[in-house]
């Protein structure tokens, strides 16, 4: 089960994101849906205005609704014990990458 966990992104650090390495098809699946929740967060809801927490948080809540249910995700996470933990990680590598901020 995945849960939304604002706590655990955070302690995610940056040498976990950068020497993770995921399959290039979920990885581009993931960051395709980043980039559009962070660029219509920014164009409809003062994404930058919001606070760091508000941030991460909207930012999970719309990541993991679009990609928990979808077939690519249920695909790759099929009889992997660590998914959630992989999700997470890439999840955070293409926050940083899209607002050039990395929470700790």
């Amino acid at each position: 089960m995945i849960k939304i966990d604002i706590k655990k992104f955070k302690s995610i650090s940056f040498e976990d994101c950068i020497n993770y390495y995921i399959d290039q098809e979920i990885d581009a699946y993931i960051k395709r849906v980043t980039s559009e929740i962070i660029t219509n967060a920014k164009k409809k809801l003062a994404f930058n205005k919001m606070s760091e927490n508000e941030q991460i948080e909207y930012f999970l809540k719309c990541s993991l609704l679009k990609i928990v249910p979808s077939r690519q995700w249920q695909e790759f996470s099929r009889n992997k014990d660590y998914s959630a933990d992989a999700l997470y990680i890439t999840l955070k590598r293409h926050y940083f990458l899209a607002t050039n901020n990395f929470p700790n």
